[in-house]
């Protein structure tokens, strides 16, 4: 992960570098916030048998804050297909 950073960070990286090491980052910071979600047991049937296993035991929504957030929600949505997306709009007044 620390070179992902430092790819993140220098001014010479290529955007697709930078897209890819961004990207990366994301999906560890989005295992990481969702290591403690629900899960539910079940069983699926494979072609060696049945075997155990987890899914998401609860309703996920997803709402990116503008800008970076936007740059993290396919990963997040890579580990949580299901989930929901949200978005807040808010305005400024003087």
């Amino acid at each position: 992960m620390h070179d992902a950073l430092v790819s993140l960070r220098d001014k010479r990286t290529e955007p697709e570098h930078f897209r890819r090491a961004a990207t990366r980052i994301s999906v560890l910071l989005a295992a990481e916030a969702l290591k403690d979600l629900p899960t539910n047991d079940v069983t699926v049937d494979t072609p060696l048998g049945p075997a155990p296993g987890r899914t998401v035991g609860s309703d996920v929504v997803v709402v990116p804050v503008l800008r970076a957030g936007l740059g993290m929600l396919d990963a997040v949505l890579e580990l949580v297909p299901g989930a929901r997306v949200g978005h807040i709009g808010c305005s400024a007044t003087r």
